[in-house]
């Protein structure tokens, strides 16, 4: 109860400082309806050598009002931040490990005004080097949710009456960032939001999160290197099958090349050297096979090759998920109110069913104990759900595995 009571606190906490913001930004206009619609956190969505999309926070870097990326180990979220105005990394030329595939920007209105949506807009020039007029690539956001009382249901942070998010928060799809040629570079990106002073139906008027600085806006450095290595990695694959993960890949002019190492992680962003396979030293196209038969126990794994050259240098890879999963072992059928689960299989004592999101935000979680294959399980909802994807995970006490399987939701 006393957790409980903390996250209520928190909750508040972050609306009062939002509010107390806005009031600021209100009594200082010399414009003031200005302020009767606007934003208050918005996010940069980026991956980073990772197939996950990670946030970058660009306006409100320091309260309870940043965006989170949310961390998913042994079933207990924690959420971590990270700022824009940053390092991004070094990162090999055509890689596809730096992309940028959107973002998050949480919104505010009262009675009398209105919000249309949200574009980011990012442009890319050499470090040190901006263009006089950069020519921007846009990226429109789409509507994710209203304020639900004190909290948005599409990711549960707090929020307040007319406040709204926005965003385009894909995971399949990304602008690669890494086909520049070698050298120094700054990613700079701002927001346009469209809506209306002093009506509710059009969008007349224009608010932008720049930073408080059209002519730099939010910027963020990275450095694009050529590859160390001469092989070339044609494809690398991987998937779970009869408790086993097997990787393949496929490379051509591995001359000079020493081996593969295999990195594995369970948050795709901490890897661990798991073996090492020698290269066969080919100068046409080589195929490889290996099996992951010893790993630990969760609900998806990364995997990465580190390709070592002969004389001690290496690249990596880029990384593939591998989802640990049984179709066969439960069924689901899932409402915007209530999940309803059948058992193809028995499971044993201390087991738990849960239901995630796609960014790991736990929805709710049910511990059960051994049920027989034929059972049926109803879990009503506490607040309804948005249409969407979402992610049903059990785990059997007896034996320790973890089975995942994603169900859509549309009405």
């Amino acid at each position: 109860m006393y957790l409980i009571h903390i996250y209520i606190f928190d909750k508040l906490i972050a609306v009062m400082k939002r509010n107390l913001l806005t009031c600021i930004f209100i009594f200082f206009s010399a414009a003031v309806f200005a302020q009767n619609f606007g934003f208050w956190a918005s996010a940069v969505a980026m991956k980073v050598n990772s197939p996950d999309v990670t946030y970058y926070d660009t306006y409100d870097t320091v309260d309870a009002n940043r965006i989170p990326n949310t961390f998913v180990s042994d079933d207990v979220p924690t959420d971590y931040y990270l700022n824009f105005d940053t390092t991004l990394g070094v990162f090999i030329q055509n890689s596809g490990s730096l992309q940028i595939t959107g973002g998050i920007i949480k919104t505010f209105k009262n009675n009398n005004s209105n919000v249309c949506g949200t574009t980011l807009f990012y442009t890319v020039y050499p470090q040190g080097n901006r263009p006089a007029s950069p020519a921007y690539t846009s990226i429109n956001f789409g509507f994710l949710s209203n304020c639900l009382g004190t909290s948005f249901p599409y990711d549960g942070s707090a929020c307040g009456s007319g406040d709204q998010e926005w965003g385009d928060t894909s995971t399949v799809t990304g602008t690669d960032l890494t086909t520049f040629t070698p050298g120094n570079y700054t990613l700079e990106v701002y927001y346009q939001i469209p809506g209306a002073y002093n009506s509710t139906s059009d969008c007349s008027d224009t608010v932008y999160d720049n930073n408080n600085n059209p002519l730099a806006n939010y910027q963020a450095n990275f450095t694009i290197v050529s590859s160390p290595v001469a092989l070339t990695l044609l494809n690398f694959s991987g998937s779970y099958q009869n408790n086993s993960v097997e990787l393949n890949w496929t490379d051509a002019n591995e001359l000079n090349t020493k081996g593969f190492e295999i990195d594995r992680s369970t948050d795709g962003q901490n890897f661990t050297a798991t073996s090492f396979v020698n290269a066969k030293g080919n100068s046409g196209t080589t195929s490889y096979s290996f099996a992951d038969n010893n790993f630990p126990v969760a609900t998806k794994l990364f995997y990465r090759l580190k390709i070592v050259a002969d004389n001690g240098q290496y690249n990596y890879s880029y990384i593939i998920p591998i989802t640990l999963n049984n179709s066969g072992s439960f069924s689901v059928q899932l409402t915007k109110d209530n999940l309803s689960v059948y058992l193809n299989t028995a499971i044993g004592n201390n087991s738990f069913i849960r239901l995630t999101d796609l960014l790991g935000h736990s929805i709710i979680k049910q511990n059960i104990n051994t049920l027989p294959a034929g059972s049926n399980i109803s879990i009503p909802l506490q607040q309804s759900l948005l249409s969407g994807v979402y992610i049903v995970t059990i785990y059997d006490g007896a034996t320790g595995n973890l089975t995942n399987k994603k169900t859509g939701l549309t009405y």
